[in-house]
Formats: C-alpha cells, structure tokens, sequence
C-alpha cells in the first residue's frame, strides 16, 4: 500500500454521492452538518444510499492498493457466501465467472484492461479496517466489492501488478451511534 495523503470526510462523502450519481441516486450535501455522523446517516438513508461507515468515519486516507493488499480484502458475503476473503476467493471458479447484476460503467473497462496502472481514480474503492469475523481480512471494502473482484482478476490473468486508488477509513467518529450499536469493536481498531 502506498499512502498518498490524509483526506477529510468530507472529500470521501462527496466522492461516494458522485458514485453513487452514475447509478441514478442524486443526493447533496447541501444543508447537511457533515460534522454529525448521524445526521449524515439519516440523509443517505433517506435517499436509500449506504449508512454506517461511510459517514460514520472523520479522518480518512487516500491510497494505492497493489495486488498483494487486494489480497487480503474481504467483500461483502452475499456475493460469494459463506467466504468473503479475496485471497481464498481468487482461487474459486465461482470468482473467475462473476459478473455484475447490473450494467455498469467500469465492467467492460477493467475486463479489457491492458495497462493494470491506469485504473481510473474515479472508480475508487472505499474500505475500512477489518473485524476479526470477516475471515482474518485486513481490511474490509465498504463500497466497490465488485470492481475489487475484476480487477484482482484482470491482476492475476495479466500477471501482473497494478493499483486501485481507494479511500481507507483511519478515524471512527466517537459520535457515530450507527458504529456504537453496529460495530463497536471499530473503535478498538483505531486506538
């Protein structure tokens, strides 16, 4: 992992509702205190985005992850249950023949991706550190599961090294009730 720079909340906030706008959900900030994690929480939830950590973290850093820290990301368990570590993933039949449910923008981009050194940062991913349930992961990918399995992927078919830019959560916000009653062994990840 390569850090770049320490980033704010509010630069991963505006970063995941432009995401989030490709996809056809518009949402502002406009009139939102970014200071309360809740209160961001009840905006996206009212706008049916994701609630929880992407709010619910005020310090943040922006990065490079190589093939080797990929590696030791877990994915969301519903895409490939029981596991969720994409080392262990990787070597399933199941990993090589994913595909998204729905069309996307990065898909077809990543898949025919030559030069695994010009992901595009727009299609960063937003991660947080692991819990000890997410098997032995290290960090643990909030938003972007699916571009993380392509471009593994597309990693190992090239054999090759290459990099995703991706925001990683360093700070829970005390203030956070979602991460208090959800996740509150963040917390402890972080002191």
């Amino acid at each position: 992992m390569e850090i770049l720079r320490e980033c704010s909340r509010r630069e991963v906030l505006e970063f995941y509702l432009s995401r989030e706008r490709e996809k056809g959900t518009y949402a502002s900030l406009e009139g939102i205190d970014i200071n309360d994690p809740n209160v961001i929480d009840r905006h996206f939830a009212s706008h049916g985005l994701k609630i929880g950590v992407i709010p619910g973290y005020k310090c943040w850093k922006y990065v490079k992850l190589f093939k080797k820290d990929l590696l030791e990301c877990a994915i969301v368990n519903h895409v490939f249950p029981p596991e969720r570590l994409l080392s262990v993933l990787s070597t399933k039949k199941e990993f090589q023949e994913w595909r998204p449910h729905r069309k996307t923008t990065w898909y077809e981009i990543i898949e025919q991706m030559e030069d695994p050194t010009t992901y595009p940062k727009k299609w960063a991913l937003i991660l947080r550190p692991a819990l000890p349930s997410e098997d032995g992961a290290k960090w643990y990918i909030e938003d972007g599961s699916g571009r993380s399995i392509c471009f593994l992927r597309r990693l190992l078919t090239l054999g090759k090294d290459g990099f995703v830019y991706a925001y990683i959560g360093i700070e829970p916000d005390q203030k956070s009730e979602w991460i208090h009653r959800e996740m509150p062994m963040l917390f402890s990840c972080h002191s």
